[in-house]
């Protein structure tokens, strides 16, 4: 990659986050990365407790971008129709914090190879311990965190996976434009495996960076219940798109 660093827009998407927000716009500042080579989209999903406009106010070089529904997935594609000029998209959750070099490393990695389509970073707890390596397949249409609870200096590879994590994950953005944005019907949890099985059916690898670090509070913006119902409701929509790919 050397100096010639591509652009890349950032999107975080926000419910109701505005308590971990400085964290993350604190570390994103910090990146190891040409400042003029990236932008952050801030994506707002009709949040009551002034995260927009503590964002405005604190950090006005993010571009804030207000949905009109609280559908996470739709967020996403917000963000990415926001970003004109980026040849990658990074995702990342609003309650993380990013190592100076999580962008720089995903970076590496896709950048080498063109028929990567996306690259998924290194997720550790708060405590430093692996929330997630990327996932692996469950029987039943059920998904696995790999990794999760175990010392951080394991899953040191960079290594071709089956499903990344979205709560940080680097897209090749042209890659949208044959697979199509990700699918809103799923609102919240599981569109990252589902943008998975579409990366692969069309020939995309996607790779796991473990020199990509990314902090992240598990479900801090969500319950475990909400999460659970999601997680139960969204497995179904899966297993119905990947039996018409079949």
């Amino acid at each position: 990659m050397k100096n010639n660093y591509p652009r890349v827009s950032i999107v975080t998407v926000n419910f109701n986050g505005k308590k971990y927000l400085k964290k993350l716009f604190d570390s994103l500042s910090k990146l190891r990365y040409p400042k003029n080579k990236v932008e952050i989209i801030f994506v707002d999903n009709c949040s009551t407790d002034g995260s927009a406009g503590f964002v405005k106010a604190s950090y006005p070089k993010a571009r804030i971008v207000q949905n009109d529904v609280n559908n996470y997935s739709k967020a996403i594609n917000l963000g990415i129709r926001a970003a004109k000029k980026a040849e990658y998209i990074a995702l990342v959750n609003n309650d993380t914090k990013v190592d100076r070099d999580w962008l720089k490393e995903l970076v590496k990695v896709i950048s080498k190879d063109k028929n990567v389509g996306a690259v998924g970073s290194k997720i550790l707890d708060m405590r430093g311990k692996i929330q997630n390596a990327s996932h692996y397949e469950l029987p039943n249409f059920y998904w696995g965190e790999r990794g999760a609870g175990q010392k951080p200096n394991s899953y040191t590879a960079v290594e071709e996976v089956s499903s990344l994590c979205g709560a940080a994950v680097l897209y090749r953005k042209s890659a949208f434009s044959e697979i199509g944005l990700f699918d809103e019907d799923f609102v919240i949890y599981g569109e990252d495996v589902d943008m998975a099985f579409r990366l692969r059916q069309k020939g995309y690898k996607l790779m796991f960076a473990p020199n990509s670090i990314i902090y992240h509070k598990f479900h801090g913006t969500a319950s475990e219940e909400f999460a659970r119902d999601y997680i139960e409701r969204n497995r179904h929509l899966v297993s119905s798109y990947t039996s018409m790919w079949a």
